[in-house]
C-alpha cells in the first residue's frame, strides 16, 4: 500500500519492495548507498520485471567477497561469493555498460542459488538449454552460409564465422555484444567475435554454455536493452529469466 506521497511507498522508499535490494542486507552494505540506488533504479526501470523480481528475491544472499579486484570479475562457487572491482563495474568498460557486469556475476550466483548451490542445466521444451542454443546458432550459421553462396562468395566454415561476426560488429557497439559469448559457446572457439571467453573455456564443461548464457541474458535484461535486442534477434528460442 502506498503512502500519501505518490512517489513513495509506505516504508519511505521510492522503490517497490520486490524490486530493490533489501534494506540492511549484506549486499546493500557492500555496495553503499549510491551504488545501491543505481541498482534499484535499474530494477525498477527494466521492462523485464519477472527477471528483476527474481534477482531481487535472492539479493540478500548475494555476497561480494572482493571489491577491488585488479582485473576481471567472477563468481566463485568454492567460496560462494563474487569477486570484482566495484568502481570499474559500476562505471562500465569497453565491453560492458555501467552496472552490467554486477548483474552478470550476481546472475551466476543466482543460478547457483536456484539450483541449491550448484549450476542449473535449464530445460526448455523438454530439452537442455544447450540444445536450444546450438539449434539457434546452427540456424544463424546455415542462413549466413546460404547468403554467401547466393552471392557467390566463399562459404566455408571460417568465412561464415567471420561474416556473422562482421554483421554483429557493423550493427552494434562493443558494449552490447553479449550475443557473441553465446555464439562462441554454441558454435565453438573458431567463432571470430570481439568479446567472449578465452579459447577452451567452454570445453571445460558443457554446463558452462548454459550458465554463461543465463548470466548474459540476465545482465542484458537488467542493464543493457540493446544487448537484449541482439540476443532476442539471434536466439529467438532463448530461455527467458522467470521465477521457477
Amino acid at each position: 500500500m502506498r503512502s500519501e506521497s505518490p512517489d513513495m511507498f509506505t516504508d519511505g522508499s521510492e522503490f517497490a519492495p520486490d524490486l530493490r535490494i533489501p534494506r540492511g542486507s549484506r549486499l546493500e552494505q557492500q555496495l553503499g548507498e549510491a551504488y545501491t540506488r543505481r541498482v534499484n533504479r535499474l530494477l525498477n526501470k527494466t521492462e523485464h520485471k519477472d527477471a528483476a523480481r527474481l534477482w531481487a528475491k535472492y539479493a540478500a544472499q548475494y555476497d561480494i567477497k572482493e571489491t577491488r579486484l585488479p582485473k576481471g570479475a567472477y563468481f566463485s562457487p568454492s567460496d560462494g561469493g563474487i569477486h570484482l572491482n566495484l568502481d570499474t563495474v559500476m562505471a562500465g568498460d569497453n565491453a560492458h555498460r555501467p552496472v552490467q557486469n554486477l548483474f552478470h556475476e550476481s546472475g551466476h550466483m543466482l543460478d547457483w542459488l536456484l539450483d541449491k548451490n550448484s549450476f542449473s542445466w535449464a530445460p526448455h521444451n523438454g530439452k537442455l538449454f544447450n540444445d536450444v542454443l546450438k539449434r539457434d546458432a546452427q540456424r544463424i550459421f546455415d542462413t549466413t552460409q546460404a547468403t554467401l553462396m547466393a552471392e557467390d562468395k566463399p562459404a566455408g566454415r571460417q568465412s561464415v564465422m567471420k561474416a556473422i561476426a562482421r554483421e554483429i560488429a557493423t550493427n552494434s557497439a562493443k558494449t552490447d555484444r553479449n550475443v557473441e559469448d553465446m555464439l562462441q559457446a554454441a558454435l565453438g572457439d573458431d567463432y571470430h567475435g570481439s568479446v567472449g571467453h578465452p579459447k577452451g573455456y567452454f570445453r571445460q564443461s558443457g554446463q558452462l554454455q548454459s550458465t554463461e548464457a543465463f548470466a548474459e541474458m540476465l545482465d542484458a535484461q537488467m542493464a543493457n536493452p540493446e544487448a537484449w535486442r541482439l540476443i532476442a534477434n539471434y536466439f529467438p528460442n532463448r530461455l527467458k529469466c522467470s521465477i521457477p
